[in-house]
């Protein structure tokens, strides 16, 4: 009876999402990103003008797969869905301001129009059912930090994040993403 009485215990855990679900789920500003899928992509040139040459734009997203875009609103499944609400979080690493992984890129709100753009930039995206632009959160402060970078991006980029959003939220975690270049 009592071995009986375990088992049950053991197989209730196993609904609930005890036994090994590793599950990562932020929120900001009443959204919340379960995290399905990351990915980066770099360039010599930039994603925010405002930021100095030389950046990677890193996402972190509630969809599978990553890479590859938008799919067709009458496909099923893939990457983002237009039809669906889905939430990222979008880092920029403004990689030419150093390359001491055990430099923070300190996060705060830029000017990606004119400048100034620090070399941390942080952002959570909420797109609405059936919406194709998002609305945007800027983090406020914090810091990123990019452990490791492959070259031949043959291997992930690792490191970890604290970033404010203010009034909004903060999250903290860690990342392993490949690339989508």
């Amino acid at each position: 009876m009592r071995l009986a009485l375990i088992g049950c215990a053991l197989a209730a855990l196993a609904v609930v999402g005890g036994c090994g679900s590793k599950e990562t789920t932020y929120f900001v500003n009443g959204h919340s990103l379960t995290v399905r899928d990351s990915g980066y992509v770099t360039t010599t040139l930039r994603y925010c003008e405002g930021a100095a040459a030389g950046q990677m734009r890193l996402s972190i997203v509630d969809y599978n797969p990553i890479c590859g875009g938008p799919i067709p609103a009458s496909a099923d499944g893939g990457a983002r869905d237009a039809r669906l609400e889905h939430n990222e979080l979008e880092f920029v690493f403004v990689t030419s301001s150093h390359d001491d992984p055990k430099l923070p890129y300190e996060v705060s709100p830029p000017n990606c129009d004119v400048g100034p753009a620090g070399p941390g930039i942080a952002r959570f995206k909420h797109y609405a059912s059936g919406a194709t632009t998002a609305e945007e959160i800027i983090g406020q402060s914090g810091e990123l930090f990019l452990t490791t970078l492959d070259p031949a991006d043959l291997k992930p980029a690792t490191g970890r994040f604290s970033v404010d959003f203010g009034g909004s939220g903060k999250v903290e975690g860690t990342f392993e993403a490949y690339t989508c270049n």
